[in-house]
C-alpha cells in the first residue's frame, strides 16, 4: 500500500471522528465545559482559573508556541535522532558529540509536552483547535521547505 493510500484512508478516519464530534456537540448539554470557547470561571489548568482575556490570551499564546515546538519535534528532532543515533550504520563526529544530549532532551520534552498537552487538549474544544491549527501550519511549512530542496 502507498503511502497517499494510508493517508487517505486516515482521512476517512478522520471524517468518521469529526461527523462523530459533531453529533456530539450538537447533542451536548449547553453546560459542557468542554464546548465553551474562551474564558470561564470554570477553566482551570494547571491550578490556575483562566477567566479574564488576558489570561486566556497567556494559555493561547502558550497553546500555539507548543503546537509549533511539538511540531519541530516531532518532524525534525525525532527523525534526526533515528537516521543519526539509532540508525545500524556509521555514527557521524557530530552525532557522537551531540547524540546523548539530543536523546536527552528528547525525553525530557516528550514527558513534559505530553502532561502539559493531555490538560490542555481535554479542558476545552477551542484549546485543541489552537493546537491543530499551529501544528497544521507548522508542518505545512516544513513540507514546503523540505520539498523545495534541490537535488532531484
Amino acid at each position: 500500500m502507498e503511502v497517499h493510500q494510508v493517508a487517505r484512508a486516515i482521512v476517512a478516519w478522520l471524517a468518521v471522528v469529526v461527523g462523530l464530534l459533531a453529533a456530539s456537540l450538537l447533542t451536548a448539554d449547553g453546560e459542557a465545559a468542554f464546548f465553551r470557547i474562551g474564558p470561564h470561571a470554570d477553566l482551570v489548568l494547571f491550578g490556575a482559573r483562566v477567566d479574564t482575556l488576558r489570561r486566556y490570551g497567556v494559555v493561547v499564546l502558550y497553546t500555539l508556541c507548543s503546537g509549533a515546538m511539538r511540531t519541530l519535534h516531532h518532524q525534525l528532532v525525532t527523525p534526526w535522532i533515528l537516521q543519526n543515533v539509532q540508525h545500524a550504520g556509521p555514527k557521524s563526529a557530530y552525532a557522537r558529540l551531540h547524540g546523548h544530549e539530543v536523546v536527552t532532551i528528547d525525553v525530557a520534552y516528550q514527558w513534559l509536552d505530553w502532561l502539559a498537552y493531555t490538560v490542555i487538549l481535554v479542558t476545552q474544544v477551542d484549546l485543541f483547535a489552537i493546537e491543530m491549527t499551529s501544528d497544521l501550519c507548522i508542518s505545512y511549512f516544513l513540507t514546503t521547505r523540505y520539498l523545495a530542496v534541490a537535488g532531484d
